[in-house]
């Protein structure tokens, strides 16, 4: 039986991923970050050939190394580049050439967010270098019926890992660390674990073409605080979050404002039910301590 490929599989999403699946059904990759069970792999001077004796026994492979942080992108043009585009249009030479079928994660910064709740048919117009590094490869993989390219937004989870979005906000406001939340950018942010979920169901379903592996609900970014801050504990609640523009917090470059996607396609053609924001904000106080909601 034939396994997945993980190309960037310590990364938040791979991480997940790679539990989820296990290894008996999955072979996950890391660069620079090891992690227990994993296998070291730079697409720079490697080929998939390093990972296995026989790269045919991958169906497919999940595309997610990169060089993520939009901001890291424009202030590092060279290296991401290399990273985000050149390295990735060469593990899908390699793919192709191993009968692999590559399942690439985009993002949702494809669009210019001009309009919010884009569907898959609607033509993306990236403003920001990471978005359109995303769309060159995008565009290769246009040219090839059988390939799959699921755009991403803005993942989160209920973990109390400091990572996630709801944990970083609980740990400024137990530190008294002021939090900046912009009223004007908007998304459709999606849990780690329907994030897994959505990319596995497309796999083993062997789905082809664009998918918007979304949350069911756009917000802004000052709507998901005041969401977290009705379920904060007393003491907390009460602490006001810093209102701002996203494109005033001093960012290289012009940041997209509606960038909202609508997930009815992946929905309905995995069966998919995304969590709302409320039901994982739930999951997230539900985990805090008694000691901790009496901070």
């Amino acid at each position: 039986m034939k396994k997945f490929l993980i190309i960037g599989g310590s990364g938040y999403i791979g991480r997940h991923l790679f539990e989820h699946l296990g290894p008996e059904r999955a072979v996950a990759t890391w660069y620079s970050r090891p992690f227990p069970g994993g296998v070291r792999f730079d697409p720079a001077g490697m080929g998939l050939q390093d990972l296995a004796p026989d790269p045919g026994q991958f169906s497919h492979a999940f595309i997610l190394h990169g060089m993520t942080r939009v901001n890291d992108c424009v202030q590092d043009p060279a290296t991401s580049e290399r990273v985000n585009v050149r390295e990735i249009l060469g593990l899908l030479d390699a793919c192709a050439t191993y009968g692999i079928k590559p399942i690439f994660t985009s993002s949702d910064l494809v669009f210019d967010g001009r309009r919010g709740l884009y569907a898959e048919t609607d033509p993306p117009n990236p403003l920001v270098r990471y978005g359109q590094q995303k769309r060159i490869i995008e565009k290769r993989l246009a040219e090839s019926e059988l390939a799959c390219v699921v755009r991403l937004p803005k993942v989160y989870s209920a973990a109390h890992d400091g990572v996630s979005l709801f944990s970083v906000w609980w740990g400024a406001l137990t530190a008294n660390q002021p939090i900046r939340c912009a009223h004007d950018r908007i998304f459709s942010p999606i849990d780690v674990t329907d994030v897994v979920v959505g990319l596995t169901a497309i796999a083993t379903r062997n789905l082809s073409g664009i998918f918007h592996l979304c949350g069911p609900q756009a917000l802004s970014i000052m709507e998901l605080y005041r969401l977290f801050q009705h379920r904060l504990p007393t003491g907390l609640r009460e602490i006001e979050p810093a209102p701002c523009s996203i494109n005033g917090l001093g960012f290289p470059e012009t940041w997209p404002l509606d960038i909202s996607m609508d997930p009815g396609h992946v929905i309905q053609t995995t069966g998919l039910r995304p969590r709302n924001p409320a039901s994982v904000a739930d999951d997230f106080f539900d985990k805090i301590t008694p000691l901790a909601r009496n901070h």
